[in-house]
């Protein structure tokens, strides 16, 4: 279960509300998803070779997460998004923000399914 809960409070903290309505918050819920999984990916880039692994993990779980409680959709515009956060060139002096943005989430992510 709790690769269930692990992706919601990071999204979450990305500023979006718990509820979901249809329209605008599903809309704002998505980019949320977007970009946690853009700074999964340009993380990935910027990890070093021996952290890359443990990252691949938090990454999947995340997915995994996504694609259990909100469905395909959501779980495909985060695998897309980490697709492109690799994927696009990375300023170099970015990557410290990158990095410490996506253990941030994470963290929240890890802290939110352990007090459920």
């Amino acid at each position: 279960m709790k690769i269930l809960r692990f992706c919601i409070p990071a999204v979450l903290a990305l500023g979006i509300g718990p509820a979901l309505a249809e329209g605008e918050e599903d809309a704002e819920f998505n980019s949320a998803v977007r970009q946690y999984g853009y700074t999964a990916g340009a993380a990935y880039q910027c990890a070093p070779e021996q952290e890359k692994e443990a990252l691949d993990e938090k990454i999947l779980r995340s997915f995994n997460g996504l694609s259990q409680l909100f469905g395909t959709d959501q779980a495909y515009y985060f695998a897309v998004s980490v697709g492109a956060g690799s994927a696009t060139s990375v300023d170099q002096a970015e990557c410290p923000k990158h990095l410490k943005d996506f253990e941030e989430l994470t963290a929240a992510g890890v802290k939110g399914a352990g007090a459920q």
